[in-house]
């Protein structure tokens, strides 16, 4: 029985992974090798043993082995070409659902700031004095446009962003969230309804805002997107789920003030 033949150590190794399993070059030496012509996934290119594939399997040691290991190895690379597939269906859906999850939340944003023209449309107004009108509508509409404009417009890059929007824009905040505190008891409710008709009111302006930052690119969306995943995805659910909730609770149940 004849004895194997050695092999001299490899050139080169065409096999490598990246975060996609897909093949990359991995070249000890590349004198003899066409970078113009590729190999195809899995390709053993080597000419000689004991080279090393990426989980760690030995090629072979001499050619009888290496023709038994490079079956072995292409079965794990097959199976890594399943795991590539998963992955990139698994992070399809996580970036599916991270869009999902901004979209929403940013429609809730929105939806709040609407909330108080809701509140306006449905006659709020009328159980306050002239004078509270006078003072407070000219304000929360100064606040409500500089808020819009800065949430529905379009994405801009900018390289130094200024302090004195940011500032401007938690003051508007605090001006549209004292308003909704005013104007949420213009009628004799219990707590629990008061609270249940601003959801309810919420629910719906953040469903009317919902087609516009889901189709049209604004910079509201594109800022929570840049908020982490989890954050984004939590915020949303709680929102959401309060509001509906609410909701569901306040049109269900009666009424204890005719």
């Amino acid at each position: 029985m004849s004895q194997p033949l050695p092999l001299p150590q490899p050139l080169a190794l065409a096999i490598a992974k990246d975060r996609y399993l897909t093949p990359q070059y991995a070249f000890a030496d590349t004198t003899h090798i066409p970078l113009l012509s590729p190999p195809r996934y899995g390709q053993d290119i080597t000419s000689g043993c004991r080279a090393r594939a990426p989980q760690g399997q030995f090629v072979g040691d001499d050619i009888a082995d290496l023709k038994a290991r490079m079956l072995k190895l292409l079965k794990i690379f097959a199976n890594g070409d399943r795991t590539g597939m998963a992955k990139r269906l698994f992070d399809g859906l996580t970036a599916m659902t991270h869009r999902l999850a901004t979209v929403a939340l940013a429609s809730v944003i929105v939806g709040l700031l609407l909330t108080p023209l809701a509140y306006i449309g449905i006659g709020a107004l009328g159980g306050f004095a002239i004078a509270f009108a006078a003072i407070s509508m000219p304000l929360l509409l100064l606040c409500s446009l500089f808020l819009f404009h800065r949430y529905l417009r379009r994405p801009a890059a900018s390289a130094h962003p200024r302090r004195w929007p940011q500032v401007a824009e938690a003051a508007a905040w605090l001006l549209v969230v004292f308003f909704l505190a005013i104007v949420s008891g213009f009628t004799l409710l219990t707590t629990a309804e008061r609270f249940g008709l601003f959801c309810t009111l919420a629910l719906v302006a953040s469903l009317v805002a919902l087609p516009w930052m889901a189709l049209r690119p604004s910079a509201l969306v594109a800022r929570v997107a840049q908020w982490p995943a989890a954050a984004v995805a939590a915020g949303a659910l709680m929102s959401v789920g309060v509001l509906a909730g609410g909701a569901v609770v306040y049109l269900v149940t009666p009424s204890r003030f005719l």
